[in-house]
């Protein structure tokens, strides 16, 4: 979590929209604010604005958990005799290889992965 409370509060309410009416998401962001005053005031204690940080991370979390749990993943390579790739990708060698031609295709969404970049989502890159 790379912001704020606000920009959370913000980003898990857009989230909900997927799935819930306005009326609904806005109260799930005010259930979760409410539960935070069991500690104190979240607007003057730092302590308890954490608290309420980690609930709306916790609830970010569990909205990716469920967006990312009804999609699959399609990983292509531009070439075929890695074993390494064929370990991690095909199902530890039970895989098959089936080879596409895109040189006369527009592809500008295909991008080679950054093994070396943090693998982390950050909220800031969800609420962009």
């Amino acid at each position: 979590m790379d912001v704020g409370r606000a920009t959370l509060e913000k980003l898990l309410y857009r989230m909900l929209l997927r799935r819930l009416e306005k009326k609904q998401a806005a109260g799930r962001v005010g259930y979760l604010r409410y539960m935070s005053t069991e500690c104190g005031d979240f607007e003057t204690d730092k302590d308890v604005e954490a608290y309420l940080v980690r609930m709306l991370a916790r609830d970010i979390k569990d909205e990716l958990d469920d967006e990312f749990s009804q999609h699959g993943v399609l990983s292509l390579s531009a070439t075929w005799s890695s074993a390494l790739m064929w370990s991690h990708y095909a199902d530890e060698h039970r895989g098959i290889c089936v080879e596409y031609d895109t040189t006369d295709q527009e592809h500008c969404n295909l991008r080679p992965v950054g093994y070396r970049a943090p693998r982390a989502v950050k909220a800031s890159d969800l609420a962009r």
